[in-house]
């Protein structure tokens, strides 16, 4: 591009020769109806982990929270903070939240060409977003730390989650700039976020591009669903940048000063425990129990325990194999961490009425604390 895309928000002048790069790109495709999907380089975005605090009932203020503390954090006045677009992953029961922000005008640049196309919006995210997606989980590994990194010539992300919950998510410049190895960078971050990076499984993303929910960080305009199913050509389109960097700049933030003003642990603790009993996700609970359990099984008894993320299940199946196939359907729905089969034996004959084989079930949710 004529003048390179920085980190923050975008001049007019960068702004305009990427309209003339992209317009090129775009003229350059075969004709025809589109789904264009946008990979946005990290150096261009704000990442941060928002501090769940207790009474959010909505996603207008779990948004007004987030951009508070990215305030907070980068020194925005009021007018600057209005310039970025905001995503949060709030995943029930978590504690803190992953947060991505990316420059407004961008944002409607790429949402004004596709427009003039006639094409629609598929998944607007950045790179490691589009990285942590992209991964194929092992079922059978037991959850625990786990810190992610995704290199690039323009910067170096890295993100720790402890089980369920995401503790640091950070852009810093490349390594190469920095003068260190990725080793150093990962025992920072893990020791900011209280862990030893020995303990934590480190994992290379790659920039791959997928429909996984592991991070639900999309910037694409709310569109509705179609009850057709329309086959669309997609344009994928990964916007490379070459972002300066200061070792004192944005990314290189210190603690928010606002932690200082939340209540005690020991206070939040026990609101977000009544919290969690409002927010549980009763619709999305029984609307899995629905379309996985089948004819082969049936269901006794049904427990939530909403502080834990967890269910438990007493049931009766048809013959053991019925059993054993649970745990893999119900892990097949993203709402779903962990499901193992606790018990399962012989039901009363006179009683079992064609389902001789009584199991009990423990299902995890994600973002579950599993206390």
């Amino acid at each position: 591009m004529p003048v390179p895309l920085k980190a923050g928000i975008p001049s007019a002048e960068a702004l305009a020769g990427m309209r003339r790069c992209l317009e090129d790109l775009l003229a350059a495709l075969p004709p025809g109806q589109r789904r264009l999907d946008v990979t946005v380089s990290d150096a261009l975005a704000r990442s941060w982990i928002v501090e769940r605090v207790p009474g959010l009932s909505t996603p207008q203020e779990v948004a007004a929270l987030a951009e508070s503390q990215m305030q907070d954090i980068y020194g925005d006045s009021m007018e600057a903070a209005g310039l970025w677009t905001v995503r949060v992953d709030a995943t029930p029961f978590a504690e803190q939240w992953p947060a991505i922000a990316l420059p407004k005008a961008l944002l409607e640049l790429l949402f004004e060409l596709a427009a003039g196309k006639a094409w629609s919006v598929g998944q607007v995210t950045t790179r490691f977003v589009a990285g942590v997606n992209a991964r194929h989980g092992n079922p059978f590994r037991r959850p625990g730390a786990e810190v992610f990194s995704l290199e690039s010539s323009d910067g170096l992300t890295i993100a720790v989650r402890d089980t369920s919950q995401w503790r640091a998510l950070r852009t810093h410049p490349p390594l190469a700039l920095l003068g260190t190895e990725l080793s150093a960078m990962l025992r920072r971050d893990c020791l900011a976020a209280g862990l030893q990076a020995e303990n934590c499984r480190h994992e290379k993303l790659t920039r791959k591009v997928s429909n996984g929910k592991d991070l639900r960080l999309d910037f694409a305009p709310a569109r509705r669903e179609s009850s057709f199913r329309v086959g669309l050509g997609s344009a994928m389109l990964a916007l490379v940048v070459a972002a300066s960097w200061s070792l004192t700049g944005d990314t290189e933030a210190g603690p928010p000063p606002y932690q200082a003003a939340l209540p005690s642990v020991e206070e939040i603790r026990a609101i977000n425990a009544a919290v969690d009993e409002l927010n549980f996700p009763w619709g999305q609970v029984l609307g899995l129990v629905e379309s996985r359990i089948d004819g082969s099984q049936r269901i006794t008894r049904f427990e939530a325990d909403a502080r834990a993320g967890r269910l438990s299940f007493q049931g009766e199946a048809r013959d053991s194999s019925a059993v054993l196939m649970l745990p893999a359907r119900l892990q097949a729905d993203a709402l779903v961490a962990e499901a193992r089969v606790l018990s399962q034996g012989p039901a009363n004959p006179a009683e079992n009425g064609g389902f001789p084989i009584r199991f009990t079930l423990e299902v995890s949710l994600q973002g579950g604390s599993g206390e």
